[in-house]
This record gives C-alpha cells, structure tokens and sequence, in this order.
C-alpha cells in the first residue's frame, strides 16, 4: 500500500496545478455585440483584444467629444470594447466604465472614428479592442486637465 503513494501524490499535484492554471486565464471578454463575420483570433480560436494603445495607433480617423462635457468640471475614466469591422468602421461599442455625465458624448464620438483595416493572409477581418481614456478638468494631478479623445 505505501508504494502506491508517490504516485497518487504526484497525480493530485499534477491536478491541482492544472486547475490552478486554467483558473488563472483571464476570462475572455464578450463581444461588445453580436457579430457572425471573420474576427482576429489567435492560433487556439480565441477573439485577440487590442489593448487601448493598440487601438489609438490603428485609429486613422478621431472625433472628439463635444458640447458642454469639454468644461464639465470632472474626472472621469471610461472604459469602452470596441467591435471593429473588416472596412474599419466601428460595428458596435459596449460601455464598460463611465461617468454618467460622459459617457454618452464618448459614445458618439467614437462611432465615427475609423481604423486601419487588420487582415489576416491579405484578407480583411474584424477586431475587437478596448479603449481607456482618462477624462479630467478638476483635480488632475500633474498631467493638468485633458477634456480629449485625441490624446
């Protein structure tokens, strides 16, 4: 009977470790919508997510927001996932975190942004990212105010 316990103890470490590492994937995000079309994936079939810099650099075409939320005296960090389509127009946003006072004006600035296409073998493809702006005109810190998408 002792024989037999190096190998059960190897084989529940073994478990142990692989629930713990399945655990410790992040969770993939959701689409911001529904979306049947070809998306980036990586090799295991998994949707890429574009980190906010990424998307910055693709964009080709900013809008930023506009009205009266430019002077409105807060500090806000909005996060939104953007559906980008195979032409680089945006398919569809979801608002992840916002300032109630912001995120509408976010919203309809980013539906008119544009990106450059992605494409996989020379074929153009959707891709999905997340975009972080960090929206300030009252105790900023160092960095000083910054109304803008722009940036």
């Amino acid at each position: 009977m002792k024989e037999g316990w190096p190998v059960r103890i190897a084989l529940a470490l073994f478990l142990l470790a692989n629930i713990t590492a399945a655990a410790a994937q992040p969770e993939q995000p959701a689409l911001p919508c529904p979306f049947s079309n070809e998306l980036l994936r990586h090799a295991d079939g998994t949707v890429v997510w574009m980190k906010s810099k990424e998307m910055r650099l693709r964009a080709v075409r900013k809008v930023d927001i506009k009205g009266p939320v430019k002077q409105a005296d807060i500090k806000a960090t909005v996060i939104i996932d953007v559906l980008v389509d195979a032409s680089g127009d945006v398919a569809c946003l979801h608002t992840r975190t916002a300032h109630p006072l912001v995120k509408l004006a976010v919203e309809s600035a980013l539906k008119q942004w544009r990106f450059k296409p992605q494409t996989v073998n020379g074929r153009p493809v959707a891709f999905a990212g997340r975009l972080r702006f960090d929206l300030c005109n009252i105790l900023c810190g160092g960095d000083g105010p910054s109304m803008t998408l722009l940036n």
